[in-house]
């Protein structure tokens, strides 16, 4: 089953996040907000790792922990950053690409692949459905940064 992650945009009024949170609350696995992870479906914790730890990365695991690293995709560099990552087994690598390309997130999801779970951030339905189809198998979930609620419900 794929997961929706929801951030805010810092420009959502505040009769939009009420609307966002209601929806969000029955339908989204994740909000990310300041730098934090919150399970809005369940229980689980997932902590926002900084960088690329193993020595964290393990502690967590041994902890009964998840982990989650954000990359930026400018270029191939930060593809194998984000490889690297998964060969670590980070459960969450959420992926921002720069210069949208699908390219870079098929390489990404064959190298994860039973390793992390890929989440990309998307502004927009159209993005969501790009991203969930890539190389058939697509991405485990969007993280869909909006300030809209019809957006998140079309998404959903």
């Amino acid at each position: 089953m794929k997961e929706i992650w929801i951030e805010l945009s810092s420009d959502t009024s505040a009769s939009e996040k009420l609307s966002i949170m209601k929806l969000a609350k029955d339908n989204c696995d994740y909000l990310l907000q300041n730098n934090q992870i919150e399970r809005l479906l369940g229980k689980d914790e997932i902590i926002l790792l900084e960088s690329i730890d193993k020595n964290k990365i393990r502690s967590l695991k041994r902890e009964g922990k998840k982990s989650a690293i954000k990359f930026a995709i400018a270029g191939k560099e930060d593809e194998n950053k984000a490889a690297k990552a998964a060969e670590l087994m980070v459960d969450y690598i959420l992926l921002t690409c720069l210069d949208w390309c699908v390219i870079p997130l098929e390489n990404l999801i064959a190298k994860s692949r039973n390793k992390s779970k890929l989440i990309a951030e998307v502004s927009s339905f159209k993005d969501a459905k790009l991203v969930l189809e890539a190389l058939e198998l697509g991405t485990d979930g969007v993280l869909l940064k909006t300030s809209s609620s019809q957006e998140l419900e079309e998404t959903i």
